[in-house]
């Protein structure tokens, strides 16, 4: 008899149960709240392209929260992002260095051509089988 009660009850639940679908969305930057961009879908797919151009150089969060068929807002959903600058006219590379694994004291530096391409070749024959990683970063005129 219990088994039949915990039979039941489970058909009771599943039978009683709302799949949610997801019937808009809305998404904002930083604290801005009011400045919300709202969208609704029949589909239930979300497809977002927004333009962060006009947000100053540094870190922001991008807010982002959905509604169900029912109308409900589900808990905003915050990731944080750092916006860098789109402008680097008169930039340009200067040196690079890199190294293997957590080999920093054997890294090899060089310069970047008038091109700012460089071409490396590396001998990797002497490495252990498995996962490496190869580490790499560059220096501009800027010292950034």
């Amino acid at each position: 008899m219990r088994k039949i009660y915990l039979s039941t009850m489970i058909c009771l639940c599943a039978l009683t149960a709302q799949a949610q679908s997801v019937a808009g969305y809305e998404y904002w930057f930083d604290n801005q709240f009011d400045s919300r961009i709202t969208e609704n879908t029949s589909s239930g797919d979300i497809v977002l392209e927004t333009d962060v151009s006009t947000l100053a150089e540094g870190m922001h969060y991008f807010n982002f929260r959905a509604k169900d068929g029912n109308g409900l807002w589900s808990n905003p959903k915050s990731y944080w992002f750092f916006r860098q600058k789109t402008d680097w006219s008169g930039n340009t590379l200067r040196k690079y260095e890199y190294w293997l694994n957590d080999n920093y004291q054997e890294k090899i530096s060089g310069t970047f051509g008038d091109t700012g391409e460089v071409s490396l070749e590396l001998d990797v024959s002497a490495l252990p089988v498995g996962f490496h990683y190869f580490n790499f970063r560059a220096q501009d005129n800027m010292n950034t």
